[in-house]
Formats: C-alpha cells, structure tokens, sequence
C-alpha cells in the first residue's frame, strides 16, 4: 500500500502522465465546457467595435516565438519518431518546385499525448530557420460570448496569414471545436466549418502558405468534415513496439551528462516497458521524470549521474500503483 502522504506528492505530478495513458486505451472525450451562447444577432456597432479590435490586434508587432535549446532538443526527438507522412512535410515546403500538386494544408489526428502538437513545433522551428514566419493559435482563444464572434476571429486569424506576403505556417490546435455539433448552441460550428473550407480551398495553390490541423480522434464531426480531413491527414498512434518505447524513453534518460550503469541492458528495459503498456510518448517522458526522482532520493549528489536498475523499477511501479489507485479496475460479480 502507498503511504497518504505519498499518493498525495505524487499524484499532481502523475496527473498528465495517468491521464495520457489512459486516452491512449480509449477514444478521447473533449472536457472543454463552455456556456451557451447568446443566441441574439449582433448588432452593427458590436461588429463594427469587434471588428476595430480584430484589426488593432492584427496591427500588433508579433514577438518572435523563441524555442529554447531544451525544447529544441525535444521537438526534434518528437520529428525523429514521427509519422514519415509528417516528416516529409518538411520537404514538401522546402522544395517548392515538388509541392505544386500538393494540398497546402494537412490534418494531424490522434489521442493525446501522441506528438501532434509538438511535431507541429518541430515543423514549424525547422521552417523557421528558412525563412518562414508561423501563427500557433488554440481554437479555444478563438471562441467567443456571442453568435458570429468565433467566426469573425477564425477568419481574421487566418486571413492575417494569408495577406502577410510571407510564407507563413498557421497551426491551429483542438480544431475540432470548429467542425463538430453543427446545430450546437454552443458556437457556430455551421458557420466555423464554412469559414475554414472556403479558405483552404481559395488559397489552395498558394506556395506562400501551409495550415496544420490538430485534432483528437473525434466522432462528433459530420460526415462532411470527416470525409474532408481524412483525404489528407496523419495518424499519430501509441507508441506499441517495445523497441520504439525503449528508444525513446533511454533518449529521455540521457539528458544532460547523465548515463545508464552498464547492468541495464535492452532486455532490462523491454521487460519494464512492457509493463506500462501501450503507451504515449509523453507517459514515457513522465516516467523518465520519476526515474530521475528515484534516483536522487536513494543516492548521495556524486552517483546521481548514473542510472541504475532499481530507480527504474522503482519509477515503474510507481506509476503502476498510481494508476491503479486513480483508474481502479472494476470488481467482477
């Protein structure tokens, strides 16, 4: 049995690392709440005031986004074990002469904690370096109170892009607030997905821009929208083969000047791994995060540098207790 106190340190710093396992093993349900919306039409000087907003916000000089060597370091690990689809995104935008034929936009699809959104940072820092300029925006900064307001800000985000007269990546994140419960009172998914569709196919030759889609695998789209995303999207899966998990997570490991004691061999590691399961890239990075943590609570400062087996176990465990107490397993009758 876990101590109170325990269970009680831990389970904050576990929360993300439980959560993205357990989506991992079922489809995931958006959580987002949000209160309905006033139903009533705006009127001229609301939408001529949203409007001036819309344009003083635009008129801001954007900061330029900075990854720090850190998240560099994990964006390209990210890249690395990435669909190829999404690799040769890259490719796609620097060769401009083989991107003709090519839709300028694409979708990423999957369950949390699979690397869509950091493979979208990947992309958009390799392209950085060549000249490009990106806008990372989440749909939930975009919703709005009142009917049309969400529209209005969708459109002024994306037309912004378009008119910059500079390649431009737009990353959109939760894009499936946009696209599903069409007859919602929530927001106006009809006039979102228009507004959205209408763009992509207008600037669909334009070689100056490229829109990335991030959305979970969601059964709440029509099939309309289902249909459009599918013909041009990237699934990002659990991670399922030990070898990749294994990879990935002695990557983690091996921060810093920190190194692996000889005893851990690759069998080692596959039989704790297996352990966990299917996993998320973002569990592994989690666990990693626990190992370190074992380690410096059972070795003096000097032998921290080096990982030894039992901090392993012992960070396995840890996670597996934590799960079963958060995600019990239903007592059969």
């Amino acid at each position: 049995m876990l101590s109170i106190s325990k269970i009680f340190f831990s389970l904050l710093f576990l929360s993300n690392v439980l959560v993205s396992a357990q989506f991992s093993m079922k489809p995931k349900t958006h959580k987002l709440k949000m209160e309905p919306l006033n139903l009533a039409e705006l009127s001229e000087d609301m939408r001529e005031q949203i409007k001036n907003e819309l344009k003083q916000e635009s008129e801001k000089p954007k900061k330029t986004e900075v990854f720090s060597e850190s998240h560099v370091a994990e964006i390209e690990m990210v890249f690395e074990h990435s669909p190829k689809k999404a690799q040769n995104i890259v490719k796609q935008l620097e060769d401009p002469d083989n991107s003709h034929d090519n839709p300028r936009y694409i979708f990423f699809v999957g369950d949390t904690g699979t690397g869509k959104t950091t493979m979208s940072e990947a992309i958009a820092h390799k392209m950085s370096q060549k000249g490009w300029h990106f806008i990372r925006v989440s749909s939930c900064q975009l919703l709005g109170s009142y009917r049309h307001v969400t529209g209005m800000r969708l459109e002024n985000t994306l037309e912004k892009a378009a008119s910059s007269n500079q390649p431009t990546l737009i990353i959109i994140d939760d894009l499936d607030l946009f696209l599903q419960h069409t007859d919602s009172k929530y927001h106006d998914t009809a006039e979102t997905s228009e507004i959205l569709w209408d763009f992509l196919e207008r600037e669909k030759n334009n070689q100056n821009l490229f829109f990335i889609g991030i959305l979970p695998n969601s059964t709440k789209m029509s099939d309309t929208a289902r249909y459009k995303i599918f013909k041009n999207c990237v699934k990002f899966e659990p991670i399922n083969k030990l070898l990749d998990r294994k990879n990935i997570f002695v990557k983690h490991l091996s921060r810093d000047d920190l190194k692996l004691h000889p005893e851990i061999t690759d069998d080692f590691l596959f039989t704790q791994l297996a352990k966990i399961g299917s996993c998320s890239g973002r569990t592994l990075e989690q666990l990693s995060i626990l190992t370190y943590q074992a380690q410096a609570n059972q070795t003096p400062d000097s032998a921290n540098k080096v990982i030894k087996k039992d901090s392993i176990e012992k960070a396995v465990k840890e996670y597996l207790d934590l799960q079963e107490y958060m995600y019990p397993k239903k007592k059969r009758s």
